[in-house]
């Protein structure tokens, strides 16, 4: 008998670095130094100068790069850029337009300015990895509310119809995917998503929320889910969970003025997409924000499920297979958190048993039945 050889599964490391626009030569030459020794197959850049990309892509050893905004930009915009090695091969780059961001919406009206620098803040590139797989790798910069946005006339309201607009268009992805996101939230970043604040959520149907770009699961509109999170459940970021504080936040990314901590430089991919190791290293000479770097194992798009198979996986929780009682549903909602709690706070019996639905109450109490 003649077994069919499988293709190994590829693996890529990948990276995020917020480059901090009011870096110089020296904070250059130190940012350079430490991406070259990482050693990344792909990088995600914020606050890059488009006309430097070039000359820094080379010099951190990276071999190619594709930027939002074009070298020979007039006012010098602050840009998003995602770079590789000669390990992975660039392909289609694409982005949305400055008129996806001014469509109507339940909200402040967005300002053709505010457009643009929507515009210049994302980027998305189909790269080519082994065995012939192809992955989507996005990079994304929200504004803080706080800023004063071009010409000085504010962002406030405007804020999360960036994080809507481009969770409606990942979305629209086909898998595998990821993204790196400086997304200027949460607010309070903590294991339990229930406990998890962003700064403008939803608020009501149809009004827009930082959440759809970077929220719970039964709030995000894309397929996407915190690579961190999922780190810190494996047994290897066992380490890393012991030092997550109560209150949060989850890693220390980014110091606010006066001090306070929070992590919104963030990694989100697909099921396809495994974490394998996971680190948030932060280092002022390089950056006021950490360099995340992610090892993580790409497997083969899931084949779409058949109108059958739809009927039967909704209302069942992905993670533990428990069906709730949403049937309509094919996301998992409230049940998925629970399994999140569960196994924080009794890992030896997640799941509690191997074939039949867990106990969300106590280890001690009876099984609670499928639906």
């Amino acid at each position: 008998m003649i077994l069919a050889s499988v293709p190994p599964t590829p693996t890529l490391h990948f990276g995020l670095l917020n480059l901090w626009c009011f870096g110089g030569p020296r904070r250059r030459a130190r940012q350079e130094q430490i991406i070259a020794h990482a050693d990344l197959d792909i990088l995600c850049l914020l606050e890059v100068d488009p006309a430097d990309i070039e000359r820094f892509a080379a010099a951190c050893g990276l071999s190619w790069w594709r930027c939002s905004v074009g070298a020979n930009a007039s006012d010098r915009p602050l840009a998003v850029a995602v770079a590789g090695s000669s390990r992975v091969t660039p392909r289609r780059q694409v982005q949305l337009s400055v008129d996806d961001f001014l469509q109507d919406h339940d909200g402040p009206a967005i300002y053709p300015e505010l457009a643009r620098w929507y515009h210049e803040r994302h980027i998305a590139v189909d790269v080519g990895i082994s065995s012939g797989a192809e992955i989507r790798v996005g990079a994304f910069h929200a504004t803080p509310g706080t800023s004063r946005g071009p010409g000085r006339l504010g962002v406030m309201g405007r804020k999360p119809w960036y994080h809507t607009r481009i969770a409606e268009w990942v979305a629209t992805w086909h898998a595998p995917y990821l993204f790196g996101v400086d997304a200027n939230t949460p607010k309070r970043d903590v294991l339990d998503w229930a406990d998890t604040e962003v700064f403008s959520p939803s608020g009501r149907a149809g009004h827009p929320g930082e959440e759809f770009l970077v929220g719970p699961p039964e709030a995000v509109r894309h397929r996407a889910r915190d690579l961190w999170r999922d780190w810190l459940m494996s047994p290897a970021g066992a380490t890393d969970l012991a030092q997550v504080p109560k209150g949060g936040p989850l890693a220390r990314s980014h110091q606010l003025p006066g001090g306070r901590w929070c992590r919104y430089d963030q990694v989100w991919a697909t099921e396809e997409v495994r974490v394998v190791d996971m680190r948030y290293d932060y280092d002022l000479s390089c950056s006021d924000h950490a360099l995340v770097t992610a090892t993580v194992d790409v497997g083969p798009a899931a084949e779409p499920l058949s109108p059958r198979r739809k009927r039967s996986a909704a209302g069942r929780c992905p993670r533990c297979g428990y069906e709730f009682r949403e049937p309509g549903r094919t996301r998992p909602c409230r049940v998925l958190r629970a399994c999140e709690r569960r196994r924080l706070t009794h890992p030896e019996g997640y799941p509690p048993r191997a074939s039949g639905a867990p106990d969300y109450r106590t280890p001690s109490s009876s099984a609670r039945r499928p639906v």
